[in-house]
């Protein structure tokens, strides 16, 4: 997980990421890398456990988004 975290996001106190956005990059990383990925549950935790962004739902356009304030994802390489 922590080289996932280095080579895929940054800190950014003005970003907003989707937990689905974050986590489909997670899934590209996994078959790029030939990994078994963890649930998305587990991810969502593990985002937490290494104080990536802070969790928070946001309504837009009348849809709740879930999502962490704080992260922003680095262009993909995969």
């Amino acid at each position: 997980m922590k080289k996932f975290i280095q080579e895929n996001l940054e800190r950014d106190i003005k970003s907003f990421e989707k937990n689905d956005d974050l986590y489909k990059r997670y899934l590209k990383y996994c078959k790029f890398y030939n990994l078994e990925p963890i649930t998305k549950r587990s991810f969502t935790y593990q985002l937490k456990k290494h104080n990536i962004g802070i969790y928070h739902k946001r309504m837009k356009n009348y849809v709740i988004e879930y999502g962490r304030w704080g992260v922003k994802l680095l262009p993909c390489k995969y």
